[in-house]
């Protein structure tokens, strides 16, 4: 039978991210390349911040947004797939911190996400761009500690 060629992932940072927090975000995917043998190949910092936005659109109630540097993205995702020959994307993006009262009803289970609109602009343009699986996750400085999540 045919095999498959394993994935090829790349990881994108955000230049908007504080240093400190790169550096964690960097040593999670070493962690998850070594315990879980994840093929993390090769990461690029974007040229420029991305400048996302989050807002609930009026209307409907949903979470959405923007990506101001857009072109900045999809430059770090070209680099490493016509360099570094990745077939798979993750990105982190430093959002915006969220207004406290927010972030505690979504993570008791109530409200709306509010990062999950941008959250899909970013993978849809690259998947749209690339033609490759592309997944995100949101660089914000840590939240207090909640005694109540399990």
């Amino acid at each position: 039978g045919s095999s498959a060629s394993p994935p090829e992932q790349g990881l994108v940072l955000d230049s908007g991210i504080e240093e400190e927090l790169r550096l964690r975000h960097l040593q999670v995917a070493d962690a998850a390349r070594a315990s879980l043998g994840l093929p993390v190949v090769e990461y690029a910092v974007t040229d420029a911040p991305l400048e996302i936005k989050t807002w609930f659109d009026p209307k409907c109630g949903k979470s959405t947004g923007s990506v101001g540097n857009s072109d900045s993205l999809l430059r770090a995702v070209d680099a490493l797939v016509n360099q570094a020959g990745v077939n798979a994307v993750a990105v982190v993006a430093r959002f915006p911190d969220d207004d406290p009262e927010d972030s505690d009803c979504y993570r008791e289970g109530k409200g709306v996400d509010l990062l999950a609109g941008v959250e899909a602009i970013i993978s849809h343009l690259i998947v749209k761009e690339f033609k490759i699986p592309a997944a995100h996750a949101p660089a914000v400085l840590p939240l207090p500690l909640s005694p109540s999540v399990s």
